[in-house]
C-alpha cells in the first residue's frame, strides 16, 4: 500500500448512503450503501462494509459484504473477510483471508497495466543521486549527450566517484533496514512487518510464539491469535489456561466447532468452570449432538462430586432417549437409586430390566416394589404382566385378580371375566368380555390373547392366528402368543419349521412351563422326530404328573415310534 493516506475514518464512525472520495481513504468504522472512487480504499481490521464497492484499488483487512470491482487490484489480507463477487484484473489473497463468492478477471489487461510505478523509495534515491551528481560536478548518466569525454583519466575518475556515491546511498538505506530486521527477530514490535519477521525467526520456539499469540488476542485479531496458538499447541502441550484462550479466539473468529473441542479439553483440567460447562451444553444441545452431551456429563460425573447428582440425572435422560437402556440401568442402579432402594427406584429399575428383556429379573424387582408399596396398582400391574409374559400363568392370574379388586371397572377386571367364561366353555360370552376390554384399553395384549384362544376353540384358526400376530407386532417376545401360534400350526400340521421356531422362542424366559413343553413335543411328533417328542413330554409329566392329557400324548408318541420300526 504505497499510496499516501488522504483521509481516515476511525472505529466508531457509522455512515450510510453513497460515499465518493479522492485519494487514499482508510476506513475503520461501519458503512452501508455504495462506495465509489478512482483511487484507493483501505478497510482496516475493525472496518465493516455492507455495500457495493467500485474503486481503483482495494486493500481489505476487515469485513466486506457486497460485490467489489477494483480497476487496478484487490488485496485480501490475512484475517479479513469478503463475501461477494469480485471483478478485477489483479487479485492478491493472503493465507488466513476468507473469501466467499465468484471472481471475474478480464481476458486481456489494460495497456500499461504492468508499467512500473515510481515508489517513494525510488523518488528519494533519484533525488539523492541527482543532488550528488550535481554537487560533484558530474551529469547524471541519462543526461549525457552524444559528446564523448576527452581524456581517459577524467572518465575513470568520474566512474569511481559515481560507484562510491551509489554504495554510500545503499548503505544509508540498508543499514536502517538491517537494524529493523535484527531488532524485529528478537523483539516483537507492533507493526505487521515486524511481527512477520519475529514469527519467521521464532520458528519452532513455542516460548517465543506465545507472546505473539497473546498480542493478537489482546488486540482482538482472533484469526491470527488462533493460528499462532494452534501452532504452539502442535509444538508443545499448552497449559489449560492457554487452551481456553485458544478456544476463545476460535469462538470469536466464528469457528465454534474447533472452539468446542478445545473448551472440552480445558474442562478436563478445570471442570468447575461453570460458564464453559453451560456454553458447551448450549452448543451441543443446539447441534443435537447427544454423543457429546453424554461425554460431557460423564466427565462431570467423574470429576465434579458437587455436580454428580444433576449430571447423573441428565445422563440418565440422555441414555433413555437414545435407546442406551443398558447404560441407563447401570447408571440408575449404581448412581441414582438410594440405598436401600425406595419404591420409585424399584419401579424404574424393574421397567428398565423389562425393556432389556430381563423378565425374570424384573419379576423379582416388581415383587420388591409390591412389598414396598402394597396396594399400588402400577406395581401390581407390572408384576402381573411380567409373570404373564414369562408363562407363569398361575402367578399372573393371582396378581391380575389383585389388580381387578383395586380397579373393578377396569379392562383387566373385564379380561378376568373373559378367562373365567373361557374356562367354563362359554366362548361367546368370553369373546364379548375380551372385546369389551379392548373398548376401554385398545391394543390390550391380554385381550388379544383371550380372543386368539377363543377363536381357536371355536375352530376359526385364521382369526386366532391374526390375533397372535397382532400381539407379536406389539411385543415380539410375548411367550403366550408365541406358544399359541406354534400350537395352531402344529394342530393344522403346517408351517412346522416356523412352529418349531416360535415354540422354542416361547421358552426363552422359562424352560419349565409344561404347556409350552407339550407344544414343542407335538411339533417334533408332526416332524416324526419321536425321540425328542417323547423326551419333552416326559419332562412335562414330571412337572405336572397328574395331567391325563400329557400321559395320553406320551402313549401316542410311543405308539408312533413303535410303528415306525425304530427309535429316532
Amino acid at each position: 500500500m504505497h499510496d499516501e493516506l488522504n483521509s481516515y475514518c476511525g472505529n466508531g464512525v457509522r455512515m450510510e448512503g453513497k460515499l465518493i472520495f479522492k485519494g487514499a481513504l482508510r476506513f475503520e468504522g461501519q458503512f452501508k450503501g455504495h462506495i465509489e472512487t478512482q483511487d484507493t480504499l483501505i478497510v482496516g481490521p475493525s472496518g465493516k462494509i455492507d455495500a457495493k464497492v467500485d474503486v481503483g484499488s482495494l486493500y481489505n483487512m476487515g469485513d466486506i459484504n457486497g460485490d467489489v470491482r477494483g480497476v487496478t487490484r484487490i488485496s485480501i489480507l490475512a484475517g479479513s473477510r469478503l463475501t461477494g463477487n469480485i471483478d478485477t484484473p489483479s487479485l492478491i489473497s493472503e493465507e488466513g483471508a476468507l473469501f466467499r463468492g465468484l471472481c471475474t478477471m478480464p481476458e486481456s489487461l489494460p495497456a500499461g497495466f504492468f508499467a512500473p510505478k515510481e515508489s517513494k523509495l525510488k523518488k528519494t534515491l533519484n533525488t539523492t543521486l541527482q543532488s550528488f551528481w550535481i554537487n560533484t560536478g558530474f551529469a547524471r548518466p541519462d543526461s549525457v549527450s552524444g559528446e564523448e569525454e576527452t581524456g581517459a583519466s577524467a572518465a575513470g575518475s568520474g566512474k569511481k566517484k559515481a560507484l562510491v556515491a551509489v554504495m554510500a546511498v545503499l548503505l544509508v538505506l540498508l543499514i536502517p533496514a538491517a537494524w529493523f530486521v535484527i531488532r524485529a527477530k528478537d523483539k516483537m514490535g507492533t507493526s505487521m512487518a515486524s511481527r512477520y519477521i519475529y514469527e519467521t525467526f521464532a520458528g519452532a520456539d513455542a516460548q517465543k510464539l506465545l507472546p505473539l499469540g497473546d498480542a493478537y488476542f489482546d488486540e482482538g485479531h482472533w484469526w491470527r491469535a488462533a493460528a499462532v496458538y494452534e501452532r504452539v499447541k502442535e509444538l508443545a502441550p499448552l497449559e489449560p489456561v492457554m487452551v481456553k484462550r485458544l478456544a476463545m479466539a476460535q469462538e470469536n473468529a466464528g469457528d465454534t466447532e474447533a472452539a468446542a473441542a478445545n473448551y472440552f479439553d480445558y474442562l478436563n483440567a478445570h471442570p468447575k468452570d461453570e460458564q464453559i460447562v453451560s456454553k458447551l451444553k448450549e452448543w451441543y444441545t443446539a447441534a443435537k449432538n447427544t454423543g457429546k452431551l453424554i461425554e460431557l456429563n460423564n466427565m462431570l460425573l467423574d470429576k465434579r462430586p458437587d455436580a454428580a447428582e444433576n449430571a447423573a440425572k441428565e445422563l440418565f435422560a440422555l441414555y433413555s432417549s437414545t435407546d442406551k437402556t443398558e447404560q441407563a440401568l447401570v447408571l440408575y442402579r449404581d448412581k441414582i437409586a438410594q440405598n436401600p432402594r425406595n419404591f420409585d427406584d424399584l419401579m424404574t429399575i424393574g421397567r428398565l430390566q423389562k425393556k432389556l428383556g430381563r423378565i425374570n429379573e424384573s419379576i423379582e424387582t416388581f415383587i420388591e416394589a409390591v412389598a414396598k408399596g402394597p396396594g399400588n396398582k402400577d406395581a401390581i400391574y407390572e408384576l402381573a404382566y411380567a409373570c404373564h409374559k414369562s408363562g407363569l400363568e398361575d402367578k399372573a392370574m393371582e396378581y391380575f385378580n389383585l389388580y381387578a379388586r383395586l380397579d373393578p371397572q377396569g379392562s383387566e377386571a373385564t379380561n378376568n371375566l373373559g378367562y373365567v367364561n373361557l374356562a367354563q366353555g362359554k366362548t361367546e360370552k368370553a369373546t364379548e368380555m375380551f372385546q369389551a376390554a379392548l373398548q376401554g384399553s385398545p391394543g390390550n395384549i391380554r385381550s388379544f390373547l383371550g380372543l386368539a384362544i377363543t377363536y381357536s376353540r371355536r375352530g376359526d384358526a385364521g382369526k386366532a392366528e391374526d390375533f397372535c400376530k397382532k400381539i407379536l407386532e406389539i411385543d415380539p417376545d410375548y411367550a403366550p402368543a408365541l406358544n399359541r401360534l406354534a400350537w395352531l400350526y402344529a394342530q393344522q400340521k403346517r408351517n412346522l419349521d416356523d412352529a418349531q421356531k416360535y415354540s422354542i422362542a416361547s421358552m426363552r424366559y422359562n424352560e419349565n412351563v409344561p404347556d409350552y413343553i407339550d407344544t414343542l413335543s407335538e411339533i417334533y411328533f408332526q416332524q416324526q422326530d419321536y425321540g425328542k417328542a417323547i423326551g419333552l413330554i416326559e419332562k412335562a409329566i414330571k412337572l405336572r404328573p397328574a395331567n391325563p392329557y400329557f400321559h395320553a400324548q406320551l402313549e401316542k408318541f410311543r405308539a408312533a415310534q413303535k410303528q415306525s420300526g425304530g427309535i429316532n
